[in-house]
């Protein structure tokens, strides 16, 4: 009896903090994101604090890079667990997600991918950002 009522402590507990993150952004939610927004407008569509925002210099020009999480995937955790009765099993499931990159300049959005999409895109001047943009997310 002590052990099933710390089960379920456990998993109130849990799901306390499950609830309090922020999910991830999905590609769904991003799929009116289009080149040259406005970063307001864009701000009005992303509504999730970006984990990460920071400016870089290159060739004298200031570019302001947000990074956010975006769910690739979903992890599952099964639990299995033994009372007097028998046992029983618990599934969890909680999202994988990977950085999302968004660069803008002068307020204004011209790529957005992740990270390693930055370090092959068909842009010549994304491609020389991404060095500096993975030298910041490093730090």
């Amino acid at each position: 009896m002590k052990n099933s009522r710390q089960l379920i402590f456990l998993l109130i507990i849990v799901i306390i903090f499950i609830s309090c993150t922020r999910p991830p952004i999905t590609m769904n939610s991003i799929q009116s994101i289009e080149r040259e927004m406005h970063y307001d407008r864009f701000k009005s569509q992303v509504t999730r604090k970006p984990t990460s925002s920071f400016n870089i210099q290159h060739n004298g020009i200031s570019y302001f890079i947000e990074l956010y999480p975006m769910q690739t995937g979903i992890r599952t955790y099964s639990f299995y667990t033994y009372t007097p009765y028998g046992g029983y099993y618990t599934w969890t499931s909680n999202p994988v997600s990977e950085d999302y990159v968004f660069i803008f300049c002068d307020d204004r959005l011209m790529f957005w991918g992740f990270l390693n999409e930055c370090h092959k895109a068909d842009d010549e001047l994304v491609r020389q950002l991404a060095p500096l943009i993975s030298e910041q997310c490093e730090k």
